[in-house]
């Protein structure tokens, strides 16, 4: 099914491209300017065929609505022998001297009531992204201790040999002995020593 429509008001006509292959749900955004010197707007849809084209159905929107309120965009049914065959979206507005500008959107061939038109859902929101957290803290080293300070050693004691005891010096060699230097006496070879304690202090 190749259908288009044919807007006419009084002997003002215009057409729509074809939609080839458009079946029951073709679509169309072309936009005309007529002179609204009727009472009424006639949509009629074809499907063109070699030969003769096929009338699907036609729909009328009257002038008088149309300048009342400054427009419309709605959707109008179109009819074929007493029945429905189906409606075309249409949006028309006013412009100087009672001339209307039609320009048809979305129709539709299908013999039922068009469905109500889908609600418009916002876009999802675009989440910002995560969010950059700054990297953990550096912790400074841990100080460095100076060194526990390190105690001398104990001084040491210094110790003071005693002075070897003085010769025992004898103004007279003692019974049996020979003196051999001055104050030093000694046994002769080969006598036993005599024991002689000095005399005690006077």
């Amino acid at each position: 099914m190749d259908p288009y429509v044919v807007i006419q008001c009084g002997p003002d006509k215009r057409t729509t491209q074809v939609h080839t292959d458009g079946g029951k749900h073709p679509q169309w955004h072309d936009c005309f300017t007529i002179a609204g010197s009727d009472d009424t707007i006639t949509f009629t849809v074809y499907d063109e065929d070699v030969g003769t084209d096929d009338i699907v159905g036609s729909g009328v929107v009257y002038t008088s609505a149309v300048r009342s309120t400054g427009g419309m965009s709605d959707w109008i049914t179109i009819y074929h022998e007493g029945k429905e065959a189906g409606e075309v979206y249409v949006d028309i507005s006013l412009v100087a001297d009672d001339t209307a500008v039609v320009t048809t959107v979305y129709p539709s061939a299908m013999p039922t009531y068009a469905p109500a038109p889908a609600p418009m859902y916002a876009a999802a929101p675009a989440y910002a992204p995560a969010p950059t957290y700054m990297p953990a803290p550096t912790y400074m080293p841990a100080p460095t201790y100076a060194p526990a300070p390190g105690y001398a050693p104990a001084p040491g004691y210094t110790y003071v040999a005693a002075p070897a005891p003085a010769p025992v010096v004898y103004s007279t060699a003692p019974p049996g002995y020979v003196q051999t230097s001055p104050g030093v006496y000694s046994l002769p070879t080969g006598t036993a020593p005599a024991y002689y304690y000095p005399p005690g202090p006077q």
